[in-house]
Parts: structure tokens; C-alpha cells; sequence
């Protein structure tokens, strides 16, 4: 039977070429022929279809199935997108992308002097009420961009238009409402207990809706890593910011005014721009061409009409990622605030000297941030491909296998990390002065340093972490590291105000620590949580 079962002739070989094409689009690479006929019985294969073929059963079928599996064309194309993969310096500078709105506002602010974050030379009071508004403004909007950013990228994997742009009109309206409660209760916040002066309050209010607005546009062309947009987008409103403030300044306008108009229509164009291409990618029938499809791809015919989820249900699955977006801008501005504290927690005025040096630190996390993405960019591919070598008896083959890319992954962003801390350490003393700080800021900056590194440890850890679904235990740590954060900056600002830099790093290495904690035991299960995630 066995002999009859291999010589195959016309018909018989073209019905098993039919059958291997058919296992091959369900798994293109099956382990062994153990697989294949799993994937047979799940097909629905009975052993009188191996009969019908001149087998005794599926798993003699399976056998020539498995080994006709190579042969086809399938395999080809999966070779020739593997062989495709972008290289490590194009997604370096892909990863930087994702901090440009960073970038661009903090190197406005030491080349022009004049960045959403508060020109260095304006009155106090002015910088404060604008450095308050992008603070709520960053605050307040962190939480819904993230939750929408995840079912953005998520619908799109799916091409779901429909639910697209229902998830973008829902997280609009949910937006707008955070930005009016937000608004009511800092003025509820002023009149029980801060006594803002009325000028203070306005341009704080000001300053914070067009930095909520604008981000709540910007989500989706960040959710879908549209860098030419970003670019246009970023790079015109600088232009325009920077120009009018020079137009405005020969005119004989005084500084004050001449920056908040500025800054007003770099905020508008920032508004505008991400308006229409969030209009373009999400709510436009027009199809955009995703930019890593390959030419002449032939896309499958997409839903048009789909049932919409409740939205509640949605939102209430999203916690993990409303919780850590927000948490993320909390703890970042945490040590700041309470520099701005000089005379009290209830007495804020904008500290500039402290500004300088630590915003000049937060620089580090964009090539960080480049370094970390040329890693995790591989994750998925890297998975598959252990997967597809290990026998689902040998489990804890997998488990190893994703502790050596994590090893891996670790010593990579800690050695440039650290090299890009040390460079920026040795050269503190000429980029603070550059950045118009003085002795304090340096020391400030230094200091930071070794903050940024630990945080960006534990961002590596998130995200990692993240990738496997484990959301809730990553939130608590973030959200005891805030408490720290905010806690011990104050304790230590009793001493020396600009003490507070010591809450903040110690702060980062609580949420480092943790973090790896949390990674190292999660691999030692490796096998389960990735088939509990997906």
C-alpha cells in the first residue's frame, strides 16, 4: 500500500498539489508532516479522502503533502519579503520619527528661543501659563491618543475602514470632552486654591486647547508611521512659527506678542495639517496606498459595511493603554512641576534654569528611542521564524530562543544608550550654554542624564512587554513610579530646588528595576503568554 501510495500518476498528483496548496496558504512553512496533517483535519479531511487518494490514512497524505509543501510558489514569495526586511540604519531613523513632535519643540526652543514649551526670555509669568497649557495639553490628550493609536494600527491590519473611522469619530467626541472637563476643572483648581492671575489663566487655557486639539487630530498619522506627513507637518509649522515671528518683530512688535502669534500659527498650521490628513487616511475614500506594500500588490476586496462594536466594551479593554499614556506625561513632568514650586505646592511659577536643563536631557530619548525600534521592528519576524523550528513538545526551546533576542535586544539599546549618554555628558557644559542655560542647568542636565537612560529601560521593557498583551502589571509600576516620582522631587526640593532632578532619577531606576523584574519572569513562561496574547 505504502509503494502504491508513492507512485502517483497525473490525476493523483494534481490532486495533491491542489491539497499542499491549500495546507500551504492556511501555514506556509509546517514544521514537519505532523502539522500538515492537523491542518488536514482541521480542513476537514477525513481518512476516506486518503483512501479516495491511495493512502491508508491522513498522515501517509500528510507525508507527500509536506514534502510537496517547498516546491511551490508560495515559498518563493515568502523568501523574496524576508529577503526585503528594511536595514538597520533606515528603521534607526524610522524609530527617531516617533519623538519628532519632541524634537521639533524642543530644538525650537534652543535655536529660536521661542518653542511651544515657553521662549527662555519671556516674563515668568507668561512662560508659566504656557508651559501649564502644554502640560495639560500632553497630560490630558495622553490617554485617548494611545487608546486610539492601538485600534487605528489594529483595523488597519485588518483593512476595516468602517471601524476605522468609527473609532476616530468616538475618540473626536470623547476627546472633546475631556478638553471641556479639563478646562472647567482647572478653573474650578484656580479659584479653590491657586489664585492664577487672570492673564496667567487665559493663556494657559489658550495654550492647552490648541495642544489637545492638535494632538487628537495627529493620531493617526502617527498610529500609521506616515513620516513623510510628520515631516510636512512638523517642518512647515516651524517654518511658519519662525518666519512670522521675524515678520512680526520688524514690524515693531514688542517680544511678548510676537511670540504667542507665533507660536499661534505654528499651533494653527500644526491644527490644520494633521486635520487633513487624518481626513485623508481615515474618513477620505480615496485608497492610499500603504508604503510598505510592494508595487503592482493586488489588495483583497476590504469590508464596506460593518456592524460597529459597543463602544463602552472598547474603552473598558483599552484601560492599560488610557492608564499608561497618561502616566507616561504624569511622570515625565514630574520633577518639573515640583521645580516650579519654589514658595509651595500651591505657588507654581515657570523655572527656567531647571527647564533648560532637563528638556535638553529629554533629547537623548530620540536616538534611544531609534536604537530600540531596529529591534523591535524584528520582533514579529523573529517569533515566526522560532515558531515555525520548534516542535510544539519542545516548548521551552521557544522560551530560550526569546530570551537570547531579549539579551540581545538589552545589551544593544543599554551599549548606545549609554554611549549617547556619555557623549552628552563629557559635552554638557557647551550644549547647556548653547541651549542658554548656566551653571545650575548644567548640573540639572547631568544629572537628567542618568535619568533619561533608566527610562528608557523601562520604555524598552513597556513596549516589549506590550507586544505580549501583559498591559496591567507595566501600568501599576509606572503609576507607583509617578508616585515616587512626584514624592520624592518634593522631598528633595525642600533641601535645594533643584534637588527635584534627584526625585526624577531615582524615580527611573525604580521603574528600570521593576520593569526587568516583571520581563524575566514573564519569560520563563515565555510559551504561554505568547499563545495567551495571540
Amino acid at each position: 500500500m505504502d509503494t502504491q501510495a508513492r507512485d502517483l500518476e497525473g490525476k493523483d498528483q494534481i490532486l495533491i498539489d491542489s491539497i499542499a496548496r491549500t495546507v500551504s496558504e492556511v501555514e506556509g512553512h509546517p514544521k514537519d508532516h505532523l502539522e500538515v496533517a492537523v491542518i488536514l483535519e482541521i480542513l476537514g479531511y477525513t481518512i476516506q479522502d486518503a483512501n479516495d487518494a491511495g493512502y491508508p490514512n491522513i498522515f501517509e497524505l500528510a507525508k507527500d503533502i509536506y514534502e510537496t509543501i517547498p516546491h511551490l510558489s508560495v515559498e518563493d514569495v515568502i523568501e523574496q519579503v524576508e529577503e526585503e526586511q528594511p536595514g538597520g540604519m533606515l528603521l534607526f531613523f524610522a524609530g527617531m520619527f516617533y519623538n519628532l513632535g519632541w524634537m521639533i519643540m524642543l530644538l525650537s526652543l534652543f535655536l529660536g528661543g521661542q518653542s511651544l514649551w515657553a521662549a527662555k526670555d519671556l516674563p515668568v509669568h507668561i512662560s508659566t501659563g504656557i508651559g501649564m497649557g502644554v502640560l495639560l495639553g500632553l497630560v490630558s490628550t495622553g490617554g485617548i491618543q494611545q487608546f486610539t493609536a492601538w485600534k487605528l494600527i489594529y483595523y488597519q491590519g485588518q483593512g476595516n475602514k468602517p471601524l476605522a473611522k468609527f473609532i476616530m469619530r468616538r475618540n473626536l467626541i470623547v476627546g472633546t470632552l475631556i478638553i471641556l472637563t479639563t478646562l472647567g476643572l482647572f478653573v474650578l483648581i484656580n479659584i479653590l486654591a491657586l489664585s492664577f492671575p487672570l492673564q496667567v489663566i487665559l493663556i494657559t487655557l489658550y495654550f492647552f486647547t490648541m495642544i489637545a486639539v492638535y494632538r487628537l487630530f495627529a493620531t493617526p498619522v502617527f498610529a500609521f508611521r506616515r513620516f513623510k506627513a510628520l515631516l510636512v507637518i512638523s517642518f512647515t509649522a516651524l517654518a511658519v512659527m519662525f518666519i512670522s515671528y521675524f515678520v512680526f518683530a520688524s514690524f515693531g512688535m514688542d517680544r511678548v506678542r510676537a511670540v504667542i502669534a507665533s507660536q499661534s500659527l505654528g499651533l494653527g498650521i500644526l491644527i490644520f495639517t494633521s486635520g487633513y490628513f487624518s481626513y485623508r487616511y481615515i474618513f477620505s475614500e480615496r485608497e492610499v496606498r500603504d508604503e510598505d506594500e510592494p508595487p503592482f500588490y493586488a489588495r483583497p476586496d476590504l469590508p464596506k459595511n460593518v456592524k460597529p462594536p459597543r463602544y463602552w466594551v472598547l474603552l473598558y479593554e483599552g484601560i492599560p493603554f488610557i492608564l499608561y499614556g497618561t502616566l507616561y506625561f504624569v511622570f515625565i513632568f514630574g520633577d518639573r512641576l515640583v521645580s516650579w514650586m519654589g514658595a509651595g505646592p500651591m505657588f507654581i511659577n515657570y523655572n527656567r534654569t531647571y527647564q533648560i536643563g532637563v528638556d535638553l536631557a529629554l533629547l537623548l530619548l530620540i536616538p534611544i528611542t531609534g536604537v530600540k525600534f531596529t529591534y523591535l521592528y524584528r520582533l514579529s519576524g523573529y517569533l515566526e521564524k522560532n515558531l515555525s523550528e520548534t516542535d510544539l513538545a519542545d516548548h521551552p526551546k521557544f522560551n530560550v530562543a526569546l530570551s537570547k533576542f531579549y539579551k540581545k535586544m538589552v545589551i544593544g539599546i543599554s551599549f548606545f544608550g549609554g554611549l549617547f549618554v556619555l557623549s552628552a555628558f563629557l559635552l554638557g557644559d557647551w550644549i547647556v550654554e548653547a541651549g542658554g542655560g548656566n551653571e545650575e542647568s548644567t548640573t540639572v542636565f547631568k544629572w537628567a542624564l542618568l535619568g533619561i537612560f533608566f527610562f528608557s529601560l523601562f520604555l524598552m521593557n513597556s513596549v516589549f512587554s506590550f507586544c505580549f498583551r501583559k498591559h496591567k502589571a507595566i501600568v501599576v509600576v509606572l503609576a507607583i513610579g509617578c508616585f515616587f516620582a512626584y514624592s520624592l522631587s518634593y522631598i528633595f526640593s525642600t533641601v535645594n530646588h533643584w534637588y527635584s532632578v534627584f526625585g526624577f532619577l531615582l524615580s527611573s531606576f525604580f521603574l528600570a528595576a521593576a520593569s526587568f523584574f516583571l520581563i524575566f519572569d514573564m519569560l520563563k513562561k515565555a510559551d504561554y503568554v505568547y499563545y495567551q496574547a495571540f
